[in-house]
């Protein structure tokens, strides 16, 4: 056997590997994790949009992607329903097969952007691209749940590998490509129509003798065409199945868009680094890429800075950078503060930076067979000992998991989805009578067997049934379970205003006796107000 046949078996086995592990990490987090704010909205948006197409009433998203998570409601076994004939969002028997889509999303578009760093750059850098991106906790954390972010990113970096191969290697196959990837992040989230105006300055950077001003125009008329072919060819889908009007598709397109914009144009605040900021923070995103990131990829990610060859390497494909870094820029201005799910379009050149630098590190030192394995096992190590809560997931210089909820709430850290962990805490130390729960999300704790007196937790927690039984935000209580997000008021008032709800603030400063996924808190006997 030759030795080339030697190296790609042994190549093929570590990308299954980890291409595996990362899918079964996802798969089971996924199962032991209760639906978190944005799963409810997507999941009933794409079943309705497969079953009514634009007939049904369009919201701040664009339905598509939503349709392509809830494939298995449709066509697979009659989904599970509540009382009153609705979707049962918390049966795994609808959610889990609507979140293993997205599990093989991501797990294909992590091979598949490998596969074009691999053109590139090279198979090492490819491969270990691939490993930091499947051991990256922002990765993993969006991958598990039935939400749009994976496929926002996707899209994003999808289209800016495709179309800097094209400005080294040209080929209008390239440019097609890159605009179906487009169409990805567009079908997925409205902000990907920033990628136009990035793609045309990526392609018009690389004017020379050979490419000309009319050329570059040219190339990136067949790029928008391409993905606005993709994107009107979902929204006019059910047209062509002569489920709809011709119009109705481009009307349900421009109503999505008009609502986006309603959206975004609203005042938002949000807590971060202790404080309630109106408005949102400029801070927000610098600061959740500084503590979110894992320790060894924070290291190496300083380490590109400092190496000269590293250095080179970035400056020499400065243009590839373009897209992430202007959206990045975009995002911190825009101040729309919500996880860092949002960062998803730059994660995979955080990857590339990292794996640039190993590469560097490869020429310096003796014992080289040992340092890709030993940054491998370090990383590994760091993200393992999380398993299964990746979303609050904060790296050691920021205190841990254990203090993500101070840091950042709601989608950061408390999206709603550890009713589950809390379940199963309540089932081990089981209480004399019922708790106390503020909870951040639209499950009903009774689903995972908590029997509990609800508290009220801003319009956007979960109400109160009108027959359960209920308390004030100051009352006494033996043990109170109350979500980050309620606590510091991160769910906007009770009284559905904007602004921070401040039922919780009596409690500001008390450390917790428990805490659940690390979204969660369980305070015994608290004082009253």
């Amino acid at each position: 056997m030759s030795t080339t046949t030697t190296q790609r078996r042994w190549i093929l086995a570590i990308v299954v590997v980890l291409l595996g592990q990362f899918a079964y990490r996802a798969e089971i987090s996924q199962q032991q994790k209760s639906p978190v704010w944005d799963e409810t909205i997507h999941m009933d948006y794409g079943s309705a949009f497969l079953r009514y197409g634009p007939k049904i009433n369009p919201k701040d998203h664009p339905y598509p992607f939503d349709a392509f998570l809830a494939l298995p409601l449709v066509l697979g076994e009659r989904p599970e329903l509540d009382a009153r004939g609705n979707l049962l969002i918390s049966s795994p028997q609808n959610l889990w097969p609507v979140r293993r889509m997205n599990i093989v999303l991501a797990t294909l578009g992590l091979l598949l952007m490998s596969y074009w760093v691999m053109r590139l750059f090279g198979g090492t850098v490819a491969l270990l691209f691939l490993g930091m991106g499947t051991l990256d906790p922002g990765w993993i954390a969006q991958a598990r749940f039935a939400t749009t972010d994976i496929a926002h990113g996707l899209g994003f970096a999808l289209t800016a590998l495709l179309l800097y191969h094209f400005r080294k290697e040209g080929g209008k196959r390239a440019l097609v490509a890159a605009g179906a990837a487009s169409a990805l992040a567009i079908l997925s989230k409205f902000s990907g129509l920033l990628l136009f105006p990035l793609s045309l300055l990526l392609l018009l950077g690389s004017i020379s003798i050979e490419h000309s001003w009319k050329q570059r125009l040219k190339e990136f008329g067949l790029y928008c065409a391409s993905s606005v072919a993709f994107v009107l060819l979902v929204f006019q889908a059910h047209w062509l199945f002569g489920d709809a009007a011709f119009l109705d598709g481009f009307k349900h397109l421009a109503q999505n868009f008009d609502h986006f914009l309603e959206i975004r144009g609203l005042h938002k605040g949000i807590f971060f680094m202790g404080e309630y900021v109106q408005g949102g923070s400029l801070l927000y995103f610098p600061g959740l890429l500084l503590s979110k990131t894992p320790i060894v990829l924070l290291i190496l990610l300083g380490a590109s800075l400092a190496l000269p060859s590293v250095r080179r390497l970035i400056g020499a494909n400065k243009w590839l950078f373009l897209i992430p870094l202007a959206f990045t820029a975009t995002a911190i201005v825009s101040r729309i503060n919500s996880g860092l799910r949002h960062m998803t379009p730059l994660l995979p050149f955080l990857w590339l930076l990292g794996a640039w630098v190993l590469v560097a590190f490869k020429e310096r030192v003796r014992d080289k067979q040992f340092l890709f394995p030993a940054f491998a096992v370090l990383l590994f190590l760091e993200v393992f000992l999380v398993h299964p809560h990746y979303l609050p997931f904060t790296n050691a210089l920021y205190g841990g998991n254990e203090q993500a909820h101070t840091i950042a709430s709601n989608a950061a850290s408390d999206w709603g989805q550890d009713l589950g962990a809390l379940g199963a805490y309540l089932q081990a130390n089981p209480p004399e009578e019922a708790i106390h729960l503020a909870y951040f999300g639209r499950t009903p704790p009774q689903r995972y067997g908590i029997k509990h007196v609800c508290r009220p937790c801003g319009a956007l927690g979960r109400p109160c049934h009108p027959k359960q039984a209920r308390d004030t935000c100051d009352a006494d209580a033996t043990i109170l379970a109350i979500s980050a997000t309620c606590l510091h008021g991160d769910a906007r008032r009770l009284d559905g205003k904007p602004g921070q709800d401040t039922c919780y603030s009596w409690l500001k400063g008390r450390a917790p006796d428990a805490l659940i996924g690390g979204s969660i808190l369980l305070f015994k006997k608290p004082p009253p107000k």
